[in-house]
């Protein structure tokens, strides 16, 4: 299990991974995740108690319709993939 020290994390789209910065040593580690392809766009992500969740998203269905999802993960850093939970009870899109 991570320590519970003081950070922040942020997805890089074109790169599909999350950095993690460290603010007490001032470190930053990239995390390349491996089922990456599996987010939609336009998620959230928090972090809480050093785990960070990604939440919502929105998938294209066709070239009129878009879809709001109710998906949710938790960052697996171990093993450097997403890891699906339970779904949320209402859809979201952005931040």
């Amino acid at each position: 299990m991570q320590s519970e020290k003081p950070r922040l994390h942020y997805y890089d789209e074109e790169g599909r991974a999350v950095f993690i910065h460290e603010l007490t040593s001032q470190q930053t580690n990239k995390i390349s995740i491996s089922n990456m392809e599996e987010m939609p766009r336009e998620f959230a992500s928090i972090q809480v108690l050093n785990k960070i969740y990604m939440c919502g998203g929105e998938k294209k269905e066709n070239d009129f319709r878009t879809v709001v999802l109710n998906d949710f993960w938790v960052l697996n850093e171990m093993k450097c993939e997403l890891e699906k939970l339970a779904p949320m009870k209402y859809p979201r899109a952005g931040h």
